[in-house]
């Protein structure tokens, strides 16, 4: 247990997110009727090396999909790297005009090295 904490130590916060919802559209409805959200996604690499993050996401939504993360993306160290990502959910999917949700960044060499931030999935007011 002991080795569990000074590695959690030593690795603390080795990874830092930001996530930054696009703010006009809030939201766009696409001609299939799915709801889509842009985020800006920012990524600190505090380790001494570049790294590989996947992403994935935490929400009530249901049958949605990430777009612009479906393979683990580059994070170089010891600076910001941003990307654009999209969140898109079937109108079905959705039951609120504001669902919460939350991103995680996690090192693809290194499960113990999360980020979480948690943001929120605009949708158009239901009838």
């Amino acid at each position: 247990a002991m080795s569990g904490i000074v590695y959690g130590f030593f690795n603390l916060g080795a990874l830092k997110l930001r996530i930054i919802p696009e703010r006009q559209p809030l939201f766009t409805k696409l001609s299939n009727g799915i709801i889509q959200n842009k985020y800006d996604l920012k990524v600190v690499n505090k380790q001494e090396n570049d790294r590989h993050v996947l992403v994935s996401v935490i929400t009530e939504l249901r049958d949605h999909r990430l777009v612009g993360a479906e393979q683990p993306l580059l994070v170089r160290h010891g600076k910001d790297t941003a990307y654009t990502i999209y969140v898109k959910a079937p109108i079905s999917g959705i039951d609120q005009e504001i669902t919460q949700i939350t991103f995680r960044v996690q090192d693809t060499e290194d499960a113990q090295s999360i980020a979480d931030y948690t943001t929120r999935f605009n949708a158009p007011p239901r009838d």
